[in-house]
């Protein structure tokens, strides 16, 4: 924390932009639905199973030795079982958060982050700034997500893919399990990229606090 502080600090120094940084373990909800999965994986894998059975265990004789009925409502009985097992292990295997994360669409990680990372902008107050000069750097670990949110006074004056650059160098950093390093290099990016549209002014006060909040 203190190495993103200094970074935060001396990107600063250049320009009148002010930048945050939030790191986030995980985030809650959208996860898959195991009773969804569940039920999907008991309807498909049943039919295979007792399918797989009926031709493996059951000549073609038994309805007529034991009676059409009474074997219809055997074979009944005995799916609906292989059904409930399927059903019921499905759900023990779904619910483990490691398989609702593998499960959960890339899409809607991606959705949630930015929609997490708006959320983050707007209680931290960047959008408050003087001149609307606000930049969050915001990390999902568990999605492996990262969201760069630029003021609209920055909008103005850079292209969205500007900050394509920074967010590369934190994804790399944070791959090689070194996040301050890569929270330093994408800091120091996005404060040559802010100097170069809003120098630091003769009166320039620091109006956020430079630190990285890390939410557990």
């Amino acid at each position: 924390q203190e190495r993103i502080e200094r970074a935060i600090a001396q990107a600063e120094s250049a320009t009148s932009g002010e930048i945050y940084c939030v790191y986030e373990r995980k985030l809650s909800g959208d996860d898959a639905n195991p009773l969804l999965w569940a039920s999907l994986l008991a309807l498909l894998l049943a039919p295979f199973i007792a399918g797989a059975e009926l031709l493996a265990f059951t000549p073609w004789s038994a309805a007529h030795a034991t009676g059409a009925t009474a074997y219809d409502w055997q074979l009944l009985s005995h799916y609906v079982l292989i059904q409930g097992v399927c059903f019921f292990a499905a759900l023990a295997i779904v619910s483990l958060p490691v398989v609702r994360q593998a499960l959960t669409p890339r899409a809607v990680k991606r959705a949630r982050a930015h929609r997490a990372a708006l959320q983050h902008f707007h209680a931290r107050g960047l959008h408050q700034t003087r001149d609307r000069t606000g930049v969050l750097i915001f990390v999902v670990e568990q999605d492996r997500q990262i969201e760069i949110i630029a003021d609209t006074g920055i909008h103005t004056k850079t292209a969205p893919e500007a900050w394509g650059e920074a967010t590369e160098v934190l994804a790399a950093g944070l791959k090689r399990g070194q996040a301050a390093e890569g929270f330093e290099a994408a800091i120091g990016l996005c404060g040559k990229l802010l100097a170069v549209h809003f120098p630091r002014r003769l009166d320039d006060t620091n109006e956020l606090p430079n630190r990285i909040v890390v939410i557990e």
